[in-house]
């Protein structure tokens, strides 16, 4: 990011797609698969670490599990019919909240 805003004048971008797999963990409680202190951090790094650039939109893949036969969780909540919010979404929404977005 930051070598596309030295390089062109620091242009207007949009982040699509980003997102951090994690292994999905089927046999744990449900307050252990809200846990996702992984995926906070990679996500702070990642918004944290562009600065001075032009970013005005963030979409992170997916904001929700995908089907029980995947074995990867990408999800910021677990159960897409529940939508059980992961600690990982209650950050973001305070990060967003914080950076009046």
């Amino acid at each position: 990011m930051v070598y596309i805003k030295e390089k062109y004048q620091n242009p207007k971008i949009y982040i699509s797609e980003n997102g951090l797999p994690m292994s999905r963990k089927d046999n744990s409680s449900l307050s252990e698969r809200l846990k996702d202190s992984d995926r906070i951090s990679y996500i702070a790094k990642h918004l944290y670490s562009q600065s001075g650039v032009n970013i005005r939109g963030y979409f992170y893949w997916s904001l929700f599990e995908w089907g029980m036969g995947l074995f990867e969780s990408f999800g910021l909540h677990y159960d897409n019919l529940k939508r059980i919010p992961k600690q990982s979404a209650e950050w973001f929404q305070r990060f967003l909240q914080r950076n009046d977005c």
